[in-house]
């Protein structure tokens, strides 16, 4: 059996590998702190709802409070056309015209 001495050269960019390092940490430190962010946020305790719940339910009513007149409005037109379509709607409404 022979040996043979092979010589090898291994090239080791340090500035690329901390740079590489750097980014990793960075990402994990976001990620981390998104979380507890997310998490205080989010969380809920018995004595307070859920901040997005609250967001979305005082938006929605002032939204309902906004525009009450023009969605009391619509929806009587649109009732009143669906309801005008149905048989009982027009008998009831022939028999007050023949009590009249």
């Amino acid at each position: 059996m022979s040996v043979y001495s092979v010589p090898v050269t291994i090239g080791v960019d340090e500035k690329r590998i901390a740079e590489e390092i750097e980014n990793d940490v960075e990402h994990q430190v976001i990620n981390s702190i998104t979380k507890e962010v997310k998490n205080k946020m989010f969380s809920k305790s018995h004595y307070q709802e859920d901040p997005l719940d609250t967001m979305i339910k005082n938006e929605v009513k002032r939204i309902v409070e906004d525009n009450k007149d023009y969605i009391v409005e619509n929806t009587s037109k649109l009732l009143c056309e669906k309801l005008s379509r149905t048989k009982a709607v027009r008998e009831a409404v022939q028999n007050v015209i023949d009590q009249i």
